[in-house]
């Protein structure tokens, strides 16, 4: 859980880098819709205020910017209305959850002839 991860963005940051050009990973953490950005909860005030006991961050809906950042094509899915409630409780998806973030590493294109590059170790 990212939520329990001190660096997440290297961590994001190492999922994006051995994720294969077009390969896909779904994200999902929980967002705290209360709030407009991210909380890093790094002191025992700050738990105490979010009621938090041992996550090191709340996340808000500017998860997916963050995602954007590190480089990933962020494209939320509502999950509630594709899956329905037996498939919910089949994968273990919270109900209460409406969306899982489908991220994936675009494949970069030589624009003078469309090609795809291949990327290698």
């Amino acid at each position: 859980m990212l939520l329990d991860v001190f660096n997440d963005q290297k961590a994001l940051s190492e999922l994006f880098r051995v994720l294969k050009p077009g390969g896909f990973a779904f994200i999902k953490v929980p967002i705290n819709y209360n709030l407009k950005e991210t909380v890093e909860l790094l002191n025992e005030n700050e738990k105490l205020k979010h009621n938090k006991d041992f996550h090191v961050r709340d996340y808000a809906p500017d998860f997916n910017v963050f995602l954007k950042r590190i480089g990933f094509q962020v494209q939320p899915i509502s999950y509630k209305k594709e899956l329905g409630p037996r498939r919910i409780n089949f994968f273990g998806l919270m109900n209460c959850d409406a969306f899982i973030t489908l991220s994936s590493k675009p494949v970069m294109q030589n624009k003078s002839n469309n090609s795809i590059f291949k990327m290698t170790n």
